[in-house]
């Protein structure tokens, strides 16, 4: 009996050797993230991978299920919340961030496997404004200021009534950030100084990108409004233009509904559908008060999202938040009541509650604690990625990747 319990002893000690012997920090800090992603039982039937951002500047990948290594962007992270959500995006290839001046300037791309290459932008003397990938993954789109004035010195312009005012060059290379190929000049006509251009999505036909030009006055706390947009073709080089800078506009991505919110001497919130022109104005959940803002479409544009916001009568006291889901072919509006936001280290209120769209059913919803995933068929949270995405590293999700681009 007491020989038996020694060999027992001896080969527990032989397998702590063993095991002594393999230990790998990395692997079993994988494995920690491993363990608690396996709770996840959504976003992947297509076999995608998750894409997640750490507020502290680090990118996770989840494939299958499984936790890759993270990737450290080395992103500054004294911006706002919606810095991240405006710079750094995802489509179905890449996570992609937007770099600017006083950095170098250029895109770096991430794909599924977490390799990572920079491109630095093709006209090094140039202000870039936005860059992209091809809905194919094969080339990137760049867009820079072409102006006929510089931009801090808007006054000639607007004394010159044949001045055309803001023009943007768009321009298209490879994944090198070579082979370069002239694609459009975008003319606005606005003359104001403080114009911003922002990449707004392709159609759901993907045969054309949709680019915002607003002005830089915040809606809400820190988010541009939505403004013009122009509707661009790469292949014929047809420009479509919607909308009005001054009030602002979303498209959906299946081109058949716009909408936009505005705050003038009310709340102005409508929506349209293009082809029968029918128009609804949503009841505003605060009343006059409530201020709509960060609207967002599905990616097939179903369901539109937005931020409800009630402020007091002096616009200083935020008072009630609410996210809010449309279906567009019913009309039908769910409402969940969010709590009141704190203040950050500035004295500024870590607005907003930005949505972002993963698919048709989840939608995260940024906060200044982390994210969550919402499930508008059920109008509740998604229990099962709290732990993941609302636990202490505070995640910022930004989407699925569903196809490999190899930079090989």
């Amino acid at each position: 009996m007491k020989r038996a319990c020694k060999l027992i002893l001896f080969f527990i000690f032989m397998i702590g050797i063993q095991s002594f012997s393999f230990y790998d920090p990395d692997k079993e800090a994988n494995r920690v993230v491993t363990s608690v992603v396996q709770k996840a039982q959504i976003l992947d039937d297509d076999n995608a991978s998750l894409a997640l951002l750490r507020l502290d500047g680090r990118v996770y990948f989840f494939q299958n299920m499984y936790g890759l290594q993270p990737i450290d962007l080395q992103i500054p992270t004294e911006f706002s919340m919606p810095y991240f959500a405006s710079r750094i995006l995802t489509d179905s290839h890449f996570i992609y961030f937007l770099q600017t001046s006083p950095f170098s300037e250029g895109l770096t791309l991430i794909n599924k496997a977490g390799d990572r290459r920079f491109i630095s932008s093709p006209l090094p003397n140039s202000i870039l404004y936005a860059a992209f990938p091809s809905p194919l993954g094969d080339r990137l789109f760049w867009i820079y200021d072409a102006s006929p004035v510089p931009i801090s010195l808007s006054a000639p312009c607007d004394e010159n009534p044949d001045c055309p005012g803001y023009v943007f060059e768009v321009i298209s290379s490879d994944l090198s950030g070579s082979d370069t190929q002239p694609i459009i000049r975008i003319e606005t006509g606005v003359k104001e100084y403080g114009l911003q251009v922002f990449f707004d999505g392709w159609n759901l036909q993907r045969d054309a990108f949709r680019i915002n030009v607003s002005f830089s006055q915040p809606s809400a706390l820190y988010l541009p409004e939505q403004g013009l947009v122009y509707e661009i073709n790469p292949l014929s080089k047809e420009i479509i233009t919607h909308g009005d800078p001054f009030q602002g506009l979303l498209l959906s991505p299946d081109g058949l509904w716009s909408a936009n919110a505005y705050w003038g001497d009310q709340s102005i919130f409508e929506i349209r559908q293009k082809i029968t022109n029918e128009i609804r104005r949503p009841e505003l959940i605060f009343g006059e008060s409530t201020l709509v803002d960060q609207l967002s479409f599905s990616p097939s544009g179903s369901s539109l999202a937005w931020i409800a916001l009630s402020w007091d009568s002096s616009q200083s006291l935020l008072k009630e938040i609410a996210l809010q889901v449309m279906g567009m072919e019913s009309g039908e509006i769910c409402s969940l009541l969010l709590p009141l936001p704190e203040k950050d280290q500035y004295g500024r209120l870590n607005l907003p509650y930005l949505p972002k769209w993963i698919n048709e059913k989840f939608l995260v919803v940024n906060s200044e604690n982390g994210s969550r995933i919402f499930n508008i068929q059920s109008m509740d949270w998604e229990i099962e990625w709290d732990t993941v995405l609302h636990g202490e590293d505070d995640f910022l999700a930004l989407g699925s990747l569903t196809e490999m681009v190899d930079f090989s």
